[in-house]
């Protein structure tokens, strides 16, 4: 991310313009506002997903955690990006 970038949520609902950046986070401005929900989508600038992971860590424990209840019967990962997400 960098300034300037624009941040889609809600299929472009609400609109975020990035002021700054660092490892901590980002700092943007609502460009156009709305009422955010739960479960929503996230569209970051083309190609600043490249290095984020499909799975955080904690997903990554529950799923071992089914997995071992034997509840689950498989896993989508909806628009997956990169063939190494699949």
């Amino acid at each position: 991310m960098k300034p300037n970038d624009l941040i889609y949520i809600d299929d472009g609902k609400i609109v975020l313009l990035v002021l700054d950046c660092s490892m901590d986070g980002v700092i943007c401005e609502v460009k156009g506002g709305g009422v955010l929900g739960s479960n929503k989508n996230v569209k970051l600038p083309s190609g600043k997903h490249e290095h984020m992971p499909v799975l955080t860590h904690q997903d990554t424990e529950d799923l071992q955690k089914l997995i071992a209840t034997e509840e689950i019967h498989y896993v989508a990962i909806p628009y997956a990006v990169r063939k190494r997400d699949i």
